[in-house]
């Protein structure tokens, strides 16, 4: 019998490329050394098409492959989970990274959301969506990861803790039942990031990381944001202050868990065209100098906003400088593009109960 190479090869080619992993073993684990690159790379549209483009983009100009691509689910929008846009993600090459906002107006209000409450849904007014949610986040065939209402420590978002009372405490809750939820739904393949902002604001002993914290049992990473400038009028933050002034209260939050510089970037300077490579490249130096051991993966926000004269560009391609800067960071083998898969750990699998809070 005479042997097909050509269909040998369409048989084989798509098993060697498939990651291995199953359902058992579908949790991100940190890795050894280096950090894991990701991206948030914006599509405004919401399209699946144009993610999927973006994410290309990136890549591309990064001279790199990701870990991770941030996936949008805008629960006002549509409580479900947005499975065209995973799979844009995913036929990327990258995991996609399920951002949860929930909120019924699409923007940052600085205010309570008038219909995704937080009180409400703990009492379970939503839980039918929920589980609707869950149950595509299980059948999407692949694992994700996922995080529910960045940075809830900062005012701009309806889930901010500062508009309720016991605000933090009944963050955590809510989070707790939905990371519930999904396990019941038998969603094993999420892996859970608890994402805060680099900075209490407003700074006050009520608002603090370690306060919003849902437990070990229900996450699996602590995620934090560390910004540079993001509009002319900011003050210029060196990335190596901001991120100083943040670790010691993101490692507060779990002693084990490990964390993720979930979102970072910065503009270009209008007094100095060479301050944003400037700006990466000492990012660079310290993270591979190890200043914060705990952190294991790094993701940049790769967006541009706002029309002409006031345009901030916080894209890695804003200028040939900033390109550059970020080629020769991202070419090290410091920063890693291959997840590691592993089990739940004990404290993972325990959480199936929801954790008591004392929200009067």
């Amino acid at each position: 019998m005479q042997l097909d190479l050509r269909r040998l090869l369409l048989f084989l080619v798509p098993l060697l490329l498939t990651p291995r992993y199953s359902y058992s073993e579908s949790i991100l684990q940190a890795p050894t050394t280096g950090l894991y690159l990701g991206t948030f790379a914006s599509y405004p549209d919401g399209d699946a098409t144009t993610l999927g483009n973006s994410i290309a983009d990136f890549k591309t100009n990064a001279g790199k492959s990701v870990v991770w691509a941030i996936v949008l689910s805008e629960w006002g929008q549509a409580l479900e989970f947005p499975k065209a846009q995973a799979l844009a993600a995913h036929n990327q090459g990258a995991i996609p990274f399920l951002r949860i906002l929930p909120r019924s107006i699409p923007d940052e209000t600085y205010t309570l959301d008038p219909v995704l409450r937080l009180d409400l849904i703990l009492k379970g007014d939503f839980d039918a969506q929920i589980r609707q949610w869950a149950d595509g986040a299980r059948d999407v065939g692949f694992p994700i990861l996922a995080e529910f209402g960045p940075e809830p420590n900062g005012f701009w978002n309806q889930w901010s803790g500062i508009f309720y009372q016991n605000g933090p405490a009944l963050y955590a809750a809510v989070f707790q039942r939905i990371v519930t939820i999904c396990r019941a739904e038998g969603a094993s393949n999420i892996t859970w990031f608890f994402h805060m902002n680099g900075e209490d604001n407003p700074h006050n002993p009520d608002n603090l990381m370690t306060q919003y914290y849902p437990g070990d049992a229900y996450i699996d990473w602590i995620g934090v944001s560390v910004l540079g400038a993001q509009i002319n009028a900011d003050f210029w933050d060196e990335f190596v202050d901001v991120m100083d002034s943040a670790y010691n209260e993101i490692i507060a939050v779990s002693a084990v868990r490990p964390v993720a510089l979930v979102e970072t970037a910065v503009i270009e300077d209008p007094k100095d065209d060479n301050h944003k490579a400037k700006w990466i490249t000492d990012s660079y130096h310290f993270l591979k100098a190890n200043r914060w051991p705990r952190l294991k993966a790094y993701s940049y926000w790769n967006e541009i906003s706002g029309t002409a004269p006031e345009v901030d560009d916080m894209r890695i391609n804003s200028s040939p400088q900033a390109r550059s800067a970020f080629r020769a960071a991202a070419s090290d083998s410091f920063f890693i593009s291959a997840p590691l898969w592993g089990r739940a750990s004990p404290a993972q699998k325990a959480g199936n109960k929801l954790r008591n809070f004392n929200l009067r």
